[in-house]
């Protein structure tokens, strides 16, 4: 017979206890008529301050379709309290992309499905649903979050009719042993489903009646082959599941890796030809501006040539007709060097300019 001291001591030494985060093990141990103490426990200790709960009625664990083409709900577990409350239970343990929004269409469809024909929306009881996490989802809350519907600033509550609650068990190893968390009767039944060895639940066990009660069940339950059947080839399942999720997410991350590489290149490329037509222009303005300034330069030597040549030209010959001032304001500069020359000896204009 099992004792409170080692609930394990009547198994065979070499059988190992099924999983309880197994979603088949996890609804056949809680639906047991036998274990109901045990689910209230779970439920008063996660629901906390939400009042005793003296009786509740495990339901079908699939949610009610209203029309033929409605999106079948399956969840993990279903309960009703005597005041109408209802709870869904849902242990998670792979990544899900829309985990958010499918358990908010669990407790929406819940919700709703309560409403008859002509019945007040306000005539409905409050729908809860929790969800125990084997992986941290929301990397910036702890253990226990309860989300409701309020308004952006968070002050005000829309109805407190729906809620649901995330427990990120992982959580718990990172808790300060000072914290009174760490010893909550939630945080014996996280250590219940995360134990994976006998000498854990053993000490478990040892640590309140609850807990003992819980491992002598779950002991019992691995005792049954036809539900070890099931639980090994359910996990075998999850296995390949969580396989493909994490070839998902590693070609994910390289393909994320390739492309932010082949977008670093490209952007270093752009940016290169960018930087080098910047540098181009740059050095264009640049060059343009010692151009322009050299050409201003050699224009202003030019009209010096012009006007002292005019000069002499009108000390030697008299004042230049228009046609000859042309000719000087019109010539190269070679010829007007050409032209200074001849100036100084020539007996003539024409002799200048031939």
């Amino acid at each position: 017979m099992p004792n409170r001291l080692d609930p394990l001591a009547h198994l065979p030494p070499d059988l190992d206890l099924l999983d309880p985060t197994l979603d088949v093990v996890f609804e056949r141990f809680f639906t047991e008529p036998s274990n109901e103490p045990l689910l209230r426990d779970l439920l008063q200790c996660t629901l906390r301050s939400r009042g005793r709960i003296d009786s509740l009625e495990v339901l079908g664990e699939r949610l009610p379709k209203r029309h033929v083409d409605d999106k079948r709900f399956v969840v993990d577990l279903r309960v009703r309290f005597a005041s109408g409350e209802e709870v869904i239970v849902e242990m998670q343990r792979y990544p899900d992309d829309d985990l958010p929004e499918r358990v908010l269409g669990y407790g929406a469809r819940n919700y709703a499905h309560q409403l008859g024909p002509g019945e007040r929306h306000g005539a409905a009881a409050p729908v809860r649903v929790i969800v125990f996490l084997t992986f941290v989802a929301f990397p910036g809350l702890g253990l226990l979050t309860d989300f409701c519907l309020r308004d952006k600033s968070g002050r005000h509550v829309l109805t407190p009719k729906l809620e649901v609650i995330v427990v990120q068990m992982p959580r718990l190893d990172a808790l300060d042993t000072s914290d009174p968390e760490r010893h909550s009767d939630l945080a014996r039944w996280i250590r219940f489903f995360q134990a994976r060895t006998r000498a854990a639940y053993a000490a478990l066990a040892a640590e309140s009646i609850t807990m003992s009660q819980a491992v002598e069940a779950l002991a019992e339950l691995s005792a049954d082959r036809d539900l070890r059947r099931i639980a090994e080839d359910h996990a075998f399942a999850l296995r390949l599941r969580e396989r493909s999720i994490e070839r998902r997410v590693q070609a994910a991350l390289e393909q994320g890796i390739e492309q932010g590489i082949e977008q670093g290149v490209a952007k270093g490329r752009e940016e290169g030809r960018e930087e080098g037509r910047e540098e181009g222009r740059e050095e264009g303005r640049e060059e343009g501006r010692e151009e322009g300034r050299e050409e201003g330069r050699e224009q202003g030597r030019d009209d010096e040539r012009r006007r002292i040549l005019s000069r002499i030209l009108t000390k030697r010959f008299g004042a230049l007709a228009a046609e000859s001032q042309a000719r000087v304001d019109a010539a190269s500069p070679e010829e007007l060097e050409r032209w200074a020359d001849r100036a100084i000896d020539a007996s003539s204009l024409d002799e200048v300019f031939a």
